[in-house]
């Protein structure tokens, strides 16, 4: 998988997507894209991209399966 990370001057901020993501069109006017970023599954690229930005670890939002009445 492979995210690309994009930032905009005006909004002041980072947006990451898929490149082949229709989500692409919803980015600010000026984003620009400043790395991509190749993983083997969404955790493992937002993994990378928190080590990136020099963040705390990501932590992965838990499967909703796993929190469900059996």
């Amino acid at each position: 998988m492979t995210i690309d990370v994009y930032y905009s001057k005006y909004a002041n901020s980072y947006s990451v997507v898929e490149p082949q993501s229709k989500n692409i069109t919803l980015l600010e006017f000026d984003a620009k894209r400043i790395t991509a970023i190749i993983g083997e599954d969404w955790n493992d690229c937002m993994k990378q991209y928190h080590e990136y930005m020099g963040w705390e670890p990501y932590k992965p939002e838990e499967d909703e399966c796993t929190n469900s009445i059996q």
